[in-house]
């Protein structure tokens, strides 16, 4: 499946909810539609030695927080960059969303969430393979550095 599929159930919630427990279901599912987009690319584009050595069998080893935080941590492009940082912005609004309930979420953070997460998926769609695979490399060769990338 798609991940990115997750945007439009997020655009059902915001516009057919009726409480607030659909408002933050709907910021979860816009984070979720561009964590899953961006971290089945990244397994896509990763040297499969790394993921080997790192112990990533498939999508699903890869985290959160090192999606976020270390594997396009070394991205040389602006673009690669601003993926990072907008990702990690929706993220917080999907960990308020879910687990900060003292916050109030209302209709309106929950579009949004859903705007955060287009721009997202229109980042992403913006970045080439090419530049997520070298963010994505370059992490695994300062982790690994006697390790040779494949070609």
């Amino acid at each position: 499946m798609d991940g990115r599929l997750f945007l439009c159930t997020a655009r059902f919630l915001q516009n057919n909810g009726v409480d607030e427990a659909a408002y933050r279901s709907a910021i979860s599912r816009a984070y979720y539609a561009c964590f899953i987009a961006v971290r089945d690319l990244v397994f896509r584009v990763c040297s499969p030695e790394y993921r080997r050595k790192a112990g990533i069998k498939d999508e699903r080893g890869i985290g959160h927080k090192p999606l976020r935080e270390y594997y396009l941590k070394n991205g040389t492009t602006e673009s690669v960059k601003r993926l990072r940082d907008d990702l990690k912005s929706l993220y917080t609004s999907r960990i308020d969303a879910d687990y900060n309930m003292r916050q109030t979420i209302t209709k309106d953070d929950a579009q949004y969430a859903i705007e955060e997460a287009e721009l997202v998926l229109q980042s992403l769609s913006m970045v080439s393979e090419k530049e997520i695979e070298t963010a994505v490399n370059n992490y695994f060769q300062a982790i690994y550095p006697d390790q040779e990338q494949e070609q």
